[in-house]
């Protein structure tokens, strides 16, 4: 959501004008996402570093021994998205820059399920 007001974050920084949070399991359209909101000169990318996914990391895999079914569409994405397309390093999220309770349902059974969770934080200029 875009806020119009200074928004407080659980580690102490402070978005000023306020922030847009964003996220998705989808990762190509999270990637879609990004492209269009670099497209806005108002908004810049709010970098917490204590948040931001390293870049040797890949999706998350899960703990247990029944992996996780790949949907087709992630598959292919995974296959011809070159490596600088992909949602890793800056300015992706690896944890919510939230508290731990106020994560939505879909985030929620993402996590508990051991799927990858594409997240996005973005702050105003103006």
């Amino acid at each position: 959501s875009l806020l119009n007001y200074p928004f407080h974050f659980q580690d102490g920084t402070t978005a000023q004008n306020g922030a847009l949070y964003f996220s998705s399991n989808v990762e190509d359209v999270a990637v879609a996402i990004l492209n269009l909101l670099n497209t806005n000169p108002h908004l810049s990318p709010l970098i917490l570093d204590s948040y931001v996914e390293k870049e040797s990391l890949s999706s998350p895999q899960p703990k247990s021994p029944n992996r996780r079914r790949i949907p087709l569409r992630e598959q292919r994405w995974t296959e011809l998205a070159p490596p600088d397309k992909r949602a890793r390093g800056r300015p992706w999220l690896s944890s919510s820059p939230f508290p731990k309770n106020t994560a939505t349902e879909t985030e929620a059974m993402l996590l508990v399920n051991h799927q990858p969770v594409h997240r996005l934080l973005f702050s105003s200029s103006s």
